[in-house]
């Protein structure tokens, strides 16, 4: 039976191997029998039987999912190895229930446990919602939680939690048997959420699904560890707020294109965040001058700040030059990334001059759509560590100044430049010559990009 609700992905460790390197040429182990099997050949070699298996797969990934379930040994070799797109369809919905249960039982047996913090588990609440009434309409002699008890019975600590509960048609009324579901469900992986340090968080319920918001509320309130919150889809209702706002050591929020988060939702939230250490309001009506001056003195330790202006929020409460000079004083001294797109009213060149002399750590710049910045040519520029910088829109900016720019940023990797200097002659044979640049058309316009880049 299928299983679409539930997904488990294992995610391997770029510092910590699974398997330790063997060499091709290492004896193999000595046996009694002339005769010799696929398990006496070295995890090297059967990775390279896998791969031709890999390279001329046309059945969507069976091939390889049956190899998994042969034994312990060939789904410890295969599964960490897989390229993303395979590991990417070996999710639980393509494992009917005794062979999810195998698998979850071969990796439990082999050294594969200890590396089960890379593991990432979604739970898609729509699926689950037809599973259970599929069950009950077909009279099934299943009870549903034994279903559940059985898949995370081997499933092992977790670290990433991705709840979704997106409809296509969004139900009126969740019914009793719902929310007992959904009790179900959650009492059965809570156990293994005690690792979970990032939760992302979707939905387009309405404010009449109480029973569902204790739920979820519930749930969000019983991850200890939790440290980043993805809230990028769904209504901030008040019992979800204040479950998020029980954890005081997130590090990082990101709630990009959430439409609904209003500006006293964010800053109640900054208030019981003062460890954060990356923003993302893109898209959000939330960037207005006072969360950013809330911003500016609740979190001090800010790595990433990405507050693009959206089109539609009123001027007069658009972020003042001063309140963003605060906000970048305030976090100079750790900013690696800086996103200030379309703040017409607030940045200028006051704000440039301080970016320039106290974020000298900035690693990526967007001020896209900046038309106030001018780039006076007594500003000085100290962005050693600088690889990305985005200038479109700014039509004030002289090629005197971004030719600055250029020849005081060595790791300059990439560069944007406004329309008006696409064709200046010898800011193209600086781009060329001396930076390695090459010229790249995306969805946006041009680009100016490192070599290694487009080989890449």
């Amino acid at each position: 039976m299928p299983l679409p609700f539930l997904s488990k992905t294992l995610h391997r460790s770029s510092q910590t191997p699974l398997l330790p390197p063997i060499s091709i040429s290492d004896p193999l182990p000595a046996s009694t029998s002339v005769r010799t099997s696929a398990n006496s050949l070295p995890p090297e070699l059967l990775r390279n039987v896998f791969f031709y298996l890999i390279d001329n797969d046309d059945k969507g990934g069976w091939d390889i999912l049956s190899c998994c379930l042969v034994c312990p040994r060939w789904c410890l070799v295969l599964l960490p190895n897989l390229p993303g797109r395979f590991r990417d369809r070996l999710d639980a919905h393509q494992f009917t229930l005794s062979e999810l249960d195998r698998l979850c039982l071969y990796l439990s047996q082999s050294q594969i446990g200890r590396f089960q913090m890379y593991r990432e588990v979604r739970i898609d609440i729509p699926a689950f919602i037809d599973l259970s009434q599929s069950l009950h309409h077909k009279k099934f002699n299943m009870d549903l939680a034994n279903i559940i008890a059985r898949i995370t019975r081997t499933m092992g600590h977790f670290s990433r939690l991705h709840i979704d509960c997106v409809y296509a048609t969004p139900p009126k009324l969740y019914s009793i048997d719902h929310i007992s579901s959904f009790s179900s469900l959650r009492d059965a992986i809570i156990p293994h959420c005690l690792h979970v340090e990032q939760l992302t968080l979707r939905h387009n319920l309405s404010a009449r699904e109480f029973s569902f918001h204790t739920f979820l509320a519930g749930w969000i309130e019983r991850l200890p560890r939790l440290r980043a919150v993805h809230f990028t889809e769904g209504y901030l209702f008040t019992l979800i707020q204040s479950a998020l706002c029980h954890h005081k050591a997130i590090e990082i929020a990101d709630f990009k294109g959430n439409a609904t988060l209003s500006s006293l939702q964010a800053m109640k939230l900054l208030t019981r965040w003062p460890q954060l250490t990356e923003i993302d309001l893109t898209g959000t009506p939330s960037t207005d001058d006072a969360v950013l001056s809330f911003l500016a003195r609740i979190c001090l330790n800010l790595r990433m700040v990405r507050v693009p202006l959206p089109d539609h929020i009123v001027t007069s409460v658009a972020p003042t030059p001063s309140t963003l000079r605060r906000l970048l004083r305030a976090c100079a001294r750790h900013l690696h990334v800086l996103d200030l797109s379309h703040h017409v009213v607030g940045v200028d060149d006051s704000c440039l001059r301080v970016m320039a002399e106290s974020c000298t750590q900035l690693r990526s710049l967007t001020l896209a759509g900046c038309s106030r910045v001018k780039g006076r040519s007594d500003l000085r520029l100290a962005w050693p560590r600088l690889e990305a910088l985005d200038l479109w829109g700014c039509d004030q900016v002289p090629a005197a100044f971004v030719r600055k720019i250029v020849l005081s940023c060595p790791k300059l990797k990439m560069i944007r430049l406004p329309a008006h200097l696409n064709n200046d002659e010898e800011l193209v044979r600086m781009m060329e010559e001396q930076k390695r640049l090459v010229l790249e058309v995306d969805e946006v316009g041009t680009k100016w990009i490192a070599m290694e880049s487009t080989m890449e």
